[in-house]
């Protein structure tokens, strides 16, 4: 009967956790936009992963102020540099918070970067 109780109190703290930590994010939630994309340098990420098409979805928390202030990788490359050089694009890009009740209010952006093989 040890097992369930411990499980169960792993899940109690997760949740607990969770509560604490989400709001503090989502709170303020609204739709923010990039304004204006910082290109991306690829000059660190080895040749062998530019051979083919590839797509990297970021998350980028926009503060009320419309700068990113945290990058999640959604859909990367680990380990290959352009999971990296992506975050820093991100991070040094434009945005417009988004607005609740005529103020401006933090929130999330979604941003897929294509990087084409030429």
């Amino acid at each position: 009967m040890r097992q369930p109780v411990q499980i169960l109190s792993m899940f109690i703290l997760w949740t607990s956790l969770n509560a604490l930590v989400a709001p503090a994010f989502a709170k303020g939630s609204a739709d923010c936009k990039m304004v204006h994309s910082t290109p991306i340098s690829l000059e660190d990420v080895p040749r062998k992963y530019l051979s083919e098409d590839r797509t990297v979805r970021v998350k980028v928390y926009v503060d009320s102020t419309g700068r990113a202030q945290k990058v999640i990788v959604v859909n990367g490359v680990p380990g290959s540099g352009l999971d990296v050089a992506v975050t820093r694009a991100a991070m040094d890009s434009t945005y417009q918070s988004g607005l609740q009740d005529g103020k401006p209010v933090a929130g999330w952006v979604i941003k897929d970067y294509r990087l084409v093989r030429q």
